[in-house]
């Protein structure tokens, strides 16, 4: 598989730069909404092998292997457990009052980054209205109907940029 299917509520993790993970969640049509916190401009700094790269909340495949290295597939979920605390953990949920997945990883120290849309900016593009912020596993477990832990990955070989020594 060198290409993963882009199947609504599939779920990828990938590296930018050394120390940057993130996960995408499948929207189909060759979209993945990503755990990028930041709007990278088109005159953003060039592609870089050996160092951090920026990635948009919304990317095609293309746009992150580009950009990116180290892509995985989740192959196997299970239930949450009622506290998640292990660096790197990847979970999948459905908040209230919605029916599609999001997907969300712990970077350390108690912090996550999710997929969720959290504001309508000068940017453009779409956006949720009305949702809560989501920084900890405890906003995903009060604010979600379902949540799934990755339990195991498949490498996505040869795609994205080479990885980091």
């Amino acid at each position: 598989m060198s290409r993963p299917p882009d199947e609504r509520g599939n779920v990828i993790r990938f590296r930018s730069g050394v120390h940057y993970d993130y996960v995408a969640i499948a929207l189909g049509d060759d979209r993945w909404r990503t755990t990028a916190r930041i709007t990278r401009t088109d005159d953003s700094a060039p592609i870089n092998e050996f160092s951090w790269n920026p990635v948009n909340k919304i990317e095609s495949w293309t746009g992150l292997i580009t950009r990116t290295n180290t892509f995985s597939v989740a192959t196997q979920w299970a239930t949450a457990p009622e506290v998640l605390d292990a660096e790197l953990a990847v979970v999948r949920f459905t908040l209230k009052g919605f029916q599609e997945w999001d997907a969300a990883i712990h970077v350390g120290s108690g912090s996550w980054y999710s997929t969720v849309l959290e504001t309508c900016g000068d940017e453009g593009g779409s956006c949720y209205l009305d949702v809560p912020l989501i920084r900890s596993f405890d906003d995903i477990a009060n604010n979600s109907t379902r949540i799934d832990l990755a339990l195991s990955w498949h490498p996505l070989r040869g795609v994205g940029l080479s990885t980091y020594r």
